[in-house]
């Protein structure tokens, strides 16, 4: 939709491990090409990172990035944490207690001289598994990369202090594979986001940190099979565990009408102890009761077209939209693994 396209651009600042208040204002500008290794350049050296904070994107900081080609930036994945804050989820808030108790954490893998200008560096992001204890983030902490999570490898260089990966456009389908990022919104509930077309932004400090923004997008597929229903075993999750709160008493209102949502209807009117307006401590939100929620849906609708018959291909402007765009702040400090 391009008139949220054009309200969402603004400063921005990294990659999937990146801070947000305090990074370079990168903006929605195209990554730097490819540079060949030139003199100086350090093809073997290497750091390892992992990501303490992610920032989600805001009406001032949009981290968006041109993710179809049509020279206008893209970032739509505001709109479905805009819509948790509206039913009264602090979603920065449950982001920053992930990174705390180092839930969530990505990994990433830094080959080549990334702080030189014109040379090369190649960038290994996965997950982690969760630490038995809190991480320091102090540059001694050693993490687990998660079994059976592939790993995503980007290649960049270095223009005027900035490390920039391959733009989205220009990706060869073998070069799209996706990397997994977990938001929780519910203690012990997460929503999995299998992000395709991974793009970096970002830079290193002389201490060794670093700080950028990352873009992205999510498939309307992973949105319907995995992001929706796992969002409704959240929401009940939130509703059973504070019956009355005020939070849960705007989700039921939100999501279970039954003037509106004809599966809301049929559940109340047949099982009283899932309906939500009558028995909150023991009731269930299903995954069609949000798909049948318009405003919802709304969140997430589709604003870029970036596959074709499953492939991998960006089509500027394309109208046969099939994935969300994505795009959000981080910062990283060094760790091993």
């Amino acid at each position: 939709m391009r008139s949220f396209k054009t309200s969402l651009r603004s400063s921005l600042s990294l990659v999937l491990l990146a801070t947000g208040a305090c990074g370079p204002s990168l903006g929605g500008a195209p990554p730097p090409p490819r540079s060949p290794t030139g003199a100086g350049c350090d093809d073997s050296a290497t750091s390892q990172f992992v990501a303490n904070k992610l920032t989600l994107p805001s009406l001032t900081r949009s981290y968006a990035g041109d993710m179809d080609g049509d020279g206008s930036t893209d970032n739509r994945f505001h709109t479905l944490f805009a819509g948790l804050q509206t039913v009264g989820f602090d979603t920065q808030t449950m982001v920053n207690n992930m990174a705390t108790n180092g839930r969530g954490m990505t990994l990433m893998e830094m080959r080549g001289s990334a702080q030189r200008e014109g040379c090369a560096a190649t960038m290994r992001m996965q997950a982690a598994e969760h630490p038995p204890a809190p991480p320091r983030y102090d540059g001694r902490d050693t993490f687990t990369p998660r079994p059976g999570s592939p790993a995503v490898s980007l290649s960049g260089s270095v223009s005027n202090g900035v490390l920039g990966t391959t733009s989205p456009t220009k990706m060869q389908a073998s070069e799209v594979t996706p990397l997994r990022i977990q938001v929780t919104l519910v203690e012990g509930v997460t929503v999995p986001l299998d992000l395709y077309g991974v793009e970096v932004q970002g830079a290193l400090s002389d201490s060794g940190a670093m700080e950028g923004e990352v873009h992205a997008v999510l498939r309307k597929q992973d949105i319907d099979e995995q992001v929706i229903p796992a969002m409704a075993q959240a929401l009940t999750a939130k509703v059973n565990k504070e019956p009355t709160g005020a939070v849960a008493q705007s989700i039921v209102a939100f999501f279970e009408d039954t003037e509106d949502s004809a599966t809301s209807k049929a559940k109340c009117d047949a099982d009283p102890a899932r309906c939500c307006a009558m028995n909150p401590a023991t009731c269930e939100l299903s995954a069609e009761e949000l798909r049948e929620n318009a405003m919802l849906m709304g969140y997430l609708e589709p604003d870029v077209q970036m596959f074709d018959n499953g492939s991998w291909k960006p089509t500027p402007g394309g109208t046969a939209k099939d994935s969300l765009s994505v795009g959000f702040g981080l910062s990283a400090v060094q760790a091993s693994f």
